[in-house]
């Protein structure tokens, strides 16, 4: 069994997988003190691999975590680099570009081997474009819902509401309605100018992944959900890896 870890800016996902079948999944808020204290796999792992935009004072939790838990297994540490297997990055310094938008771009376009933009809604919501030969086009790097939210609170003085998510995009009719369903507008906004995008320049996928995901496919039609993405492309970066050491 393998362990895949994507350490986000806020939670922390992971998965147990055993060839292509995933045995288990969980995660936690990125922020907190301990990590997978509850995890019940240790025994059974053959490899560890890790993906992380987190600070470096939770990535030192985390591989103590992984050291006094299996001290026989050095994890795969993934990283952003130039190429890999087919698909280049535009970055001109790869390593400025977060591993999680590489290792998405590297699943997007390895899985159906053709062009694909990338959606990836949690903290950030970042957009990725792949073109049909493998090479990242660039893209962009927006607020995501909840950072919108907590922007908005601190920015102004009496807009007031609470945590309730509205899957609507009609005009509100109290200020909660009016935040909530503002963001709506906004991301669906960013999905349908890409999904003009998607036509003109004639890219077969639009993929959304991350946290908000779910939400965004609620709001918006023609999307295709990929929960996984970024362990997706981190499985494929640490076998390689494997193979090749």
């Amino acid at each position: 069994m393998n362990l895949q870890i994507d350490v986000g800016n806020t939670f922390l996902k992971w998965r147990v997988v055993d060839g292509s079948v995933v045995i288990a999944r969980g995660g936690q808020p990125t922020a907190a003190g301990e990590y997978l204290v509850d995890f019940t796999y240790w025994s059974q792992l053959k490899t560890i691999a890790l993906a992380s935009v987190a600070s470096a004072e939770c990535n030192a939790r985390l591989l103590s975590v992984l050291s006094g838990s299996r001290p026989d297994i050095a994890p795969f540490i993934a990283t952003t680099q130039a190429f890999f297997n087919g698909v280049s990055c535009a970055y001109g310094l790869p390593e400025q570009m977060g591993v999680d938008r590489w290792l998405a771009v590297i699943a997007g376009y390895l899985k159906y081997e053709t062009s694909c933009c990338i959606v990836d809604c949690g903290s950030a919501i970042t957009v990725d474009v792949v073109s049909g030969s493998g090479s990242h086009e660039g893209g962009y790097i927006l607020p995501g819902v909840r950072l919108m939210k907590k922007s908005l609170a601190a920015g102004t003085e009496r807009v007031l509401f609470g945590d309730l998510e509205i899957i609507s995009v009609e005009y509100g009719r109290d200020t909660m309605e009016c935040v909530e369903q503002g963001i709506n507008f906004m991301v669906c906004s960013v999905i349908e100018q890409l999904k003009r995008e998607q036509v003109v320049s004639g890219i077969e996928h639009l993929f959304v992944t991350g946290g908000d995901a779910g939400l965004v496919a609620s709001l918006c039609d023609g999307v295709e959900v990929v929960a996984d993405l970024v362990l997706d492309g981190l499985e494929l970066v640490s076998c390689f890896s494997e193979i090749n050491n």
